[in-house]
């Protein structure tokens, strides 16, 4: 049996783990991060936009004004819309769209830094229908700041009064700091869309440069070798922008590939390396050979002459005993479509 005093140290124990746990779980909980991983797009969606929407009423509450406002910036069609709003009159703020540099949303995508106006519309210079989000809210004075993270602008934050204020420096920063947090929120919840996107680009991209002319030749040819045992091919796409080639280029580059390997594919021993990449406007192929071969210009003046007329260039040199041929043509619309400029 237990004595009076070991019953006593061992509740006392209990009662010390109940506390250090509800502490610890209030410590680190209160700070711990929404994962991202839901199931469902609409679920992820549904529990960012519910997490905006409370950074957006607690700002209310410390600015003590009116409305506040959050639009989003659409790179691809430049376009800004007003997308949540606490505060709002009613829903009509929804169907407005600005473009860059326009209104108060598209000075703040275009600037990058907070614009105020403090006494709508009296203070304007310009038209006040370029405004629309202050007169469809009846808003007289607003404060509106970029949501950014890490050089990405995803929209504006506008906390707004429908009466004359004068905004201190303190709701500047107040609204700077809230839209930064909204920032890396969209921005966490965009990552695992822009993966997929990237992702899918790519396969879209291999699979047209595997359908093109050139590449077609190059993996029939690597099979033919093989089975008629006329040596290796091996060949690789430095730059995906391939898929930009004029139709008319590539029937030149099969033309002369197919007069290369009938000299440097004869037996089985035969090596042969081709690379396909660019330089600046350029397009660069260059085929590598074990085998020995005396004058390049002599033995391949077709091929010269088909690179000539397009403008184009050869070179050869000898490297550890391969022989080295690089044609070079202007390809003036070839441009690496996976670069943004």
């Amino acid at each position: 049996m237990w004595s009076f005093d070991q019953l006593l140290i061992v509740g006392l124990i209990f009662i010390i783990a109940i506390m250090i746990g509800i502490f610890l779980g209030y410590r680190y909980g209160k700070n711990m991060p929404l994962n991202y991983h839901y199931n469902e797009n609409g679920e992820r969606d549904q529990n960012i936009r519910h997490l905006v929407q409370e950074r957006m009423e607690e700002l209310r509450k410390k600015t003590k004004t009116d409305f506040i406002g959050l639009a989003l910036y659409d790179s691809m069609n430049e376009e800004i819309r007003w997308r949540l709003a606490v505060g709002a009159l009613n829903e009509r703020y929804k169907r407005i769209v600005i473009r860059m540099g326009k209104g108060i949303a598209g000075e703040v995508v275009q600037l990058n830094r907070t614009v105020k106006i403090e006494n709508f519309p009296n203070q304007l210079l310009g038209d006040p229908i370029e405004y629309p989000i202050l007169l469809v809210e009846h808003l007289v004075s607003v404060l509106a700041v970029p949501v950014s993270y890490q050089n990405r602008i995803h929209g504006v934050l506008l906390i707004g009064q429908r009466s004359n204020r004068i905004f201190t420096d303190h709701d500047e920063e107040v609204t700077l700091s809230v839209g930064l947090q909204i920032a890396k929120e969209l921005e966490t919840a965009n990552v695992y869309e822009r993966i997929l996107y990237e992702v899918n680009e790519i396969k879209n991209a291999q699979t047209r440069i595997n359908d093109s002319l050139l590449i077609r030749f190059l993996a029939e040819k690597q099979q033919q070798f093989l089975q008629d045992n006329k040596g290796t091919l091996k060949f690789e796409v430095l730059d995906q922008s391939m898929i930009e080639i004029p139709v008319s280029i590539q029937k030149i580059l099969v033309q002369n590939l197919e007069e290369i390997f009938e000299i440097v594919n004869q037996n089985q021993e035969d090596q042969v390396e081709i690379s396909i990449g660019r330089s600046d406007s350029h397009l660069l192929v260059e085929c590598k050979s074990n085998r020995s071969i005396s004058s390049t210009k002599e033995v391949f003046k077709n091929i010269y002459k088909r690179i000539g007329e397009v403008g184009g260039s050869i070179s050869s040199y000898l490297e550890e005993n391969q022989i080295h041929f690089v044609m070079q043509l202007p390809v003036w619309s070839y441009k690496n479509p996976l670069t943004i400029e």
